[in-house]
């Protein structure tokens, strides 16, 4: 057999041993020096014929797509269990050892998905953004149309529902406030910080139809007086650990923002008789 037809059935053999790994268990936890062992040779051959592990991963994912569920399925619980380890001990204390522990997984498993625990913090302020932008969208289509005060009580009570339902992710956000001095988070937090206001100011806009708001109080500078008492409220939630106090200060600036727009509404009543 000539050196072209060995290099080839070496390779094929390298495949064969990592399609062998990629059955057995996910691709984060599948290293260039185990499909060595497995395949049995050297691991500087297998890095000759595959590259790094994520071009191995790629090539796998290529043949067999369904793979890339296991692979969600891991960086899912390494999220999950980042954001408990954070809330609990805090982003300083916390180490890619204790979440690797609080997933059930290994550290290597950890370091495929994140290279560093600021590209896990990167990650966690990613979906973050993503989820509460996604509830929160979802939380103004379903106040869409009511009146003033009942569409602001609902909006809040739907915030504070989720707040309640998942206090850890108060903390994290505080943590992700704590280290915005880091340019890319600090560029990435300001941005969902201006989405979130973006959104907000859609259902003062939906209000400013119906009922004028006072002149000094447009639907821009509403939504980010509502954003900044929110985010308040996020701090009081991460301290204390609870929400009564919360509740309590919510529906007084329910009746607050809602006096923005009484003089309009009592106008147009007038117009009305």
């Amino acid at each position: 057999m000539n050196a072209r037809g060995r290099g080839s059935s070496v390779g094929e053999k390298i495949m064969a041993a990592a399609r062998k790994l990629a059955n057995e268990k996910p691709l984060d936890q599948i290293g260039l020096s185990e499909v060595a062992r497995v395949a049995g040779v050297s691991w500087p051959t297998v890095k000759r014929h595959v590259g790094s592990k994520q071009q191995l991963r790629g090539r796998l994912l290529g043949e067999q797509p369904e793979l890339a569920t296991n692979l969600r399925d891991t960086r899912t619980r390494l999220l999950d269990a980042a954001e408990r380890v954070v809330a609990r001990v805090g982003y300083e204390s916390a180490t890619l050892d204790d979440v690797a522990a609080e997933a059930g997984l290994t550290k290597g498993a950890v370091y495929w998905h994140f290279d560093s625990k600021t590209s896990l913090l990167l990650a966690l302020l990613e979906r973050y953004s993503k989820e509460e932008l996604g509830a929160l969208t979802a939380d103004l289509q379903g106040v869409a149309g009511t009146e003033v005060q009942h569409a602001l009580s609902r909006f809040c009570a739907a915030q504070l529902s989720r707040l309640d339902q998942n206090p850890d992710s108060a903390r994290l956000f505080v943590e992700l406030l704590a280290h915005c001095r880091e340019g890319e988070l600090r560029e990435r937090l300001t941005g969902h910080v201006g989405a979130t206001q973006a959104a907000v100011a859609g259902l003062f806009r939906a209000l400013e139809e119906e009922h004028k708001p006072a002149a000094e109080l447009d639907a821009g500078a509403l939504a980010a007086l509502w954003v900044a008492l929110f985010q308040g409220v996020v701090l009081n939630v991460a301290l204390r650990g609870s929400l009564p106090e919360a509740n309590a200060l919510s529906a007084k600036a329910v009746r607050l923002f809602s006096r923005a727009l009484e003089p309009a509404v009592r106008a147009k009543a007038r117009l009305r008789r």
